[in-house]
């Protein structure tokens, strides 16, 4: 999954490594909302489901075989997550 390991790596660089690494441990361990991403045909994390619209996005993103998408949760105060 290089693409998102490279997403991965620009998270870490804006929002920093414990923020990044602590997303990434709730998303695999089935909290939604934290971390999802998938890249082909592999999936990772737990999908989200508090912002409708990003959910309804993701999901189609997927059914039509989009190549790669990485999404996380930004950090209290943060501008924009994905």
């Amino acid at each position: 999954m290089p693409e998102v390991w490279k997403k991965i790596g620009e998270f870490r660089a804006q929002w920093g490594k414990e923020h990044v690494a602590e997303c990434i441990r709730r998303g695999m361990q089935g909290e939604p909302d934290w971390f999802y991403a998938f890249e082909a045909g592999h999936i990772v994390g737990t999908p989200f489901k508090a912002d409708p619209a990003l959910a309804s996005m993701l999901n189609l993103a997927v059914a039509l075989g989009s190549k790669f998408a990485c999404v996380m949760r930004p950090p209290a105060g943060a501008a924009n997550g994905a």
